[in-house]
């Protein structure tokens, strides 16, 4: 192992920064979330609930009338 040198060295300027470039970190590109997480489409997913069967006979109703299924009624109700 090489002896320590106590001599001082002299400051590096703001002209040495083309001698000796910082490395890149190739970590703090990985880190957190990307851009491809914040834009996500929305997805749907299943949800499980229990209704009384009258409801549930009046929506059936009320789904085939309009042409849609059950679930797809649910959610419009839901999101509006």
């Amino acid at each position: 192992m090489a002896e320590f040198d106590p001599t001082p060295r002299r400051a590096l300027r703001k002209a040495d920064a083309q001698s000796s470039e910082p490395t890149p970190n190739p970590l703090a590109a990985h880190k957190g979330s990307s851009n491809a997480d914040a834009v996500k489409p929305e997805k749907s997913v299943k949800v499980k609930i229990k209704v009384p069967k009258s409801l549930r006979k009046d929506l059936e109703r009320e789904a085939q009338a309009s042409g849609v299924s059950i679930g797809e009624l649910i959610a419009r109700r839901l999101w509006t």
